[in-house]
């Protein structure tokens, strides 16, 4: 079975000690300087949501949390953050519809006989989109345990910053 490495993720959502403190500052800051420079297309609303009302306004919400967080974020990331959108927009409608007329139904056969009971198409779509929402934000890096990742860097940067034997070592 062939492995795939995991990918990298922002320096500022790396934790342990695999990389130095000062070199993950340093990538930090690149990665900052070049989501300044490259980020100017991510203010247009992408054409496949044009006739989302939800679904911009998603996109318009996840990008100022985005940048509220502070995670570099590009113009190469757009097609990600418009997946989070349209699969959070789409969740939204499923569940609707799940609410008003439940998760399963019936099923029959050609004659009208009933067979019993199965989960309708929506709940199964739902999921999909689910897992599409989840690997889109894990690759942005605004999953839970990325932003748990982030929330931990912090205070541990915090924490290095008020020892000052640190200071000794770098």
């Amino acid at each position: 079975m062939i492995t795939m490495p995991q990918p990298m993720k922002p320096a500022n959502a790396v934790t342990g000690n695999k990389i130095s403190k000062s070199d993950l500052e340093k990538i930090n800051n690149i990665e900052q300087q070049f989501a300044l420079n490259n980020s100017d297309d991510l203010e247009i609303i992408p054409d496949e949501l044009s006739n989302d009302d939800i679904a911009i306004q998603y996109y318009g919400y996840l990008l100022r949390e985005i940048r509220r967080m502070k995670l570099p974020i590009t113009n190469v990331d757009k097609p990600f953050l418009t997946e989070c959108a349209f699969c959070l927009s789409h969740i939204r409608e499923s569940k609707i519809d799940m609410n008003k007329y439940g998760l399963v139904e019936d099923k029959t056969d050609k004659n009208g006989n009933f067979l019993g009971t199965q989960l309708r198409a929506v709940f199964r779509a739902e999921a999909e989109l689910q897992k599409r929402y989840a690997v889109a934000c894990n690759k942005l890096g605004i999953d839970p345990s990325s932003r748990a990742s982030i929330a931990r860097a912090t205070v541990n940067e915090n924490n290095a910053k008020t020892d000052d034997t640190e200071e000794l070592f770098e």
